[in-house]
């Protein structure tokens, strides 16, 4: 389903691809995961979803959830969460919606949903439109100033996202620039870009598959995650525009400068 703006100058493309049935958990039980370093999930085919996340807990591998609104299964699959990324309109979905519109509100109410979802979590990321992104950590070592306005990464490209610290949060604004064409996908490839990101950076870091906590790493990890959802919003379709690494300077330059911290 495709749909055009008065003007055609934007679209929406709708992709609906179904199955002739759900994945089982006997497909699922005949996967071998000795090869994998994580896992990332969507919630969708809920039964099977659940199962290979117990198998990744059974494994010591730890995984992500990709959390857009209440599912079945999803309760089980956040509670052995290390990452959860939602979108902006999760916590409206189960708290109500929000009073005020500052940034401490925004992180109390996502603060809350992982306490009382994904106690397990380690980061959490929120994805928040045309305000970029915020993402806390959930481990006792966060830095002392994590409370107080600090710019952690700037260029000289208005362009390129500011990335600060305050409220004991991190906050990423968006790539300008950016000449939206169609935002089907751009939420899928914001995660895709992070999880990617966060996992090339604990493979290169030989720390043991723990997940970094540094505000810089981090910081480096939101850029290329919103890097490449500008990238998809300038195409048709959720894969057209989706850059690769190799092919973008701003990406190159993202985890170069990320992998030397």
């Amino acid at each position: 389903i495709a749909s055009n703006d008065e003007n055609g100058d934007n679209s929406r493309t709708c992709i609906h691809q179904p199955a002739t049935c759900e994945l089982s958990i006997g497909f699922v039980d005949k996967i071998s995961l000795s090869s994998y370093d994580a896992v990332h999930f969507d919630a969708r085919h809920p039964a099977a979803a659940v199962r290979l996340a117990e198998k990744c807990v059974k494994s010591g591998i730890p995984y992500s959830v990709d959390v857009e609104r209440p599912r079945e299964g999803l309760k089980e699959l956040l509670a052995n969460a290390r990452v959860v990324i939602c979108n902006s309109n999760y916590c409206n979905l189960i708290l109500g919606n929000r009073k005020g519109d500052d940034d401490k509100e925004t992180l109390d109410r996502l603060r809350q949903i992982i306490r009382e979802q994904a106690s397990q979590a380690a980061l959490a990321v929120q994805t928040l439109g045309g305000r970029g992104s915020c993402l806390i950590r959930l481990s006792d070592d966060r830095d002392d100033d994590d409370d107080n306005e600090n710019i952690l990464l700037q260029d000289e490209d208005p362009n390129v996202p500011t990335v600060t610290s305050h409220d004991g949060a991190l906050w990423c604004s968006v790539w300008g620039g950016c000449q939206v064409v169609d935002s089907t996908g751009a939420g899928d490839a914001f995660q895709g870009g992070f999880i990617t990101a966060l996992w090339a950076y604990v493979a290169a870091s030989q720390k043991g598959g723990d997940l970094p906590m540094d505000r810089h790493v981090l910081a480096h990890v939101m850029r290329i995650a919103t890097r490449v959802a500008a990238k998809k919003l300038e195409a048709p379709g959720a894969r057209q525009g989706l850059p690769y690494g190799t092919d973008d300077e701003p990406l190159q330059a993202e985890f170069e400068a990320m992998f030397k911290l």
